[in-house]
């Protein structure tokens, strides 16, 4: 496990150098935070500005990784078979969308809610062992972090 973490580290910190190619620098961070040059999106549905510096490429590498992960320690306890996963969508949300059971308003804690104020991506999978099943991912858009990993099937 440490092992992954610290690749993880390392990847996220190159996808942040890698993808230093946006036209827009965000300024209002606080003052022991890194100025980081974020791109800009507009939310279809809720006319919002969405700021984040890693692309969806990028976010579906590590939530692919993240879920290879999760299946070989039987996370899910479904099995460690990761082939059994199909990808579905990836979506970026505001820092205060709900995802499935993430940033539902279930505790004020990092580890049901996104306390970082950054948008993030939502990478949902589905399982295709499964008549309902399905895991979703959640990445830091700014950052690259892993913020949540939740699974539902019947």
């Amino acid at each position: 496990m440490k092992k992954f973490l610290i690749c993880l580290a390392v990847f996220t910190a190159a996808a942040c150098i890698f993808s230093a190619c946006s036209t827009q620098t965000v300024s209002d961070k606080s003052a022991n935070e890194p100025s980081l040059e974020l791109s800009t999106t507009v939310n279809s549905d809720t006319s919002e500005s969405i700021s984040y510096a890693i692309t969806k490429d990028e976010a579906r590498e590590i939530a692919d990784e993240t879920l290879k992960s999760a299946m070989a320690q039987n996370e899910f306890g479904i099995g460690e078979d990761y082939n059994i996963f199909e990808f579905e969508r990836i979506e970026l949300l505001s820092n205060d969308e709900q995802c499935v059971a993430f940033n539902a308003g279930y505790g004020e804690t990092s580890e049901t809610e996104n306390v970082t104020g950054h948008a993030y991506y939502a990478v949902y999978y589905t399982d295709t062992s499964q008549i309902a099943g399905f895991a979703y991912i959640c990445i830091d858009a700014v950052t690259g972090d892993l913020l949540f990993t939740g699974y539902m099937g019947d």
